[in-house]
């Protein structure tokens, strides 16, 4: 499971990089709306189901809830 996260994190920060490139080279907003959807379409957005997990202990959160410095 976590392979397919990290998987998936690396096609969104792509799709976010690649949308970001064209937004700051001042394409035009056509262009920018089809690579949009090309990119929702490849990573399957807009989501259906959402990531659980299971424990504390596997989120890295135990003990950080209340805690001081």
């Amino acid at each position: 499971m976590v392979n397919e996260i990290e998987e998936e994190n690396i096609k969104l920060k792509l799709g976010l990089h690649h949308i970001l490139s064209m937004i700051t080279r001042g394409q035009s907003l056509s262009d920018i709306q089809r690579t949009s959807a090309k990119i929702a379409e490849e990573v399957g957005w807009p989501y259906s189901y959402e990531l659980t997990i299971d424990s504390d202990e596997e989120a890295g959160t135990v003990g950080v809830e209340g805690e001081e410095e």
